[in-house]
């Protein structure tokens, strides 16, 4: 059954300080029999790849298990050790099976608040206002900037209309001085 992606998000397991010393028991417990048997098939492919026509005898794979548990167990008898790890573990997580069934692990976390869909369409309204809000007072500041560009563009047409009023007396004077001049040197 797909669930929303909302709901969709990890949190840590956490359990009283029994039962996690519980489980790392039965991890180191787990691990040394992963140890035996790692290094017992470590112990056993050395001796068949030293004799490879023929097969292993059960008194090599006995001492290559004797050897293993050794490495793992220090001096305790194989059999006895691999038995406890084995045991301690099933007895944990026997132990925990039967606790979850009754229900000692249920989570007591309060479920978390639905928001029905009027009320997020409604939130999505107000930030949508809000934003109207902030674009209105956005396109009133670019008014006040375009009216005040308005009038520097008019003020400066109306300098370069008076310049240019001013060449062109400037112009007529030199046309009539220069006619002037040409009037009284040609007499």
């Amino acid at each position: 059954m797909p669930q929303s992606s909302a709901l969709q998000h990890s949190t840590r397991l956490e359990f009283d300080q029994n039962v996690r010393s519980r489980l790392s028991d039965s991890v180191a417990h787990l691990g040394s029999v992963y140890q035996l048997s790692k290094h017992w098939v470590g112990e056993c492919g050395r001796l068949n790849r030293s004799d490879d026509a023929t097969n292993i005898t059960t008194t090599a794979m006995q001492g290559a298990l004797n050897k293993a548990a050794t490495v793992v167990y220090d001096q305790e008898p194989v059999y006895e050790a691999a038995r406890l790890s084995l045991g301690n573990t099933m007895a944990t997580m026997n132990a925990m099976v039967t606790a979850m069934q009754e229900g000692e692990y249920d989570c007591t976390k309060p479920a978390s608040k639905i928001v029905p869909p009027v009320e997020k369409r409604a939130q999505a309204l107000k930030s949508e206002m809000t934003d109207t809000d902030g674009l209105a007072k956005q396109i009133e500041d670019k008014d006040i900037s375009i009216t005040e560009l308005r009038k520097a563009l008019r003020t400066k047409s109306e300098d370069m209309s008076e310049a240019k009023i001013r060449i062109e007396l400037l112009e007529r004077k030199l046309e009539k001085s220069s006619k002037e001049g040409n009037e009284k040197s040609s007499l």
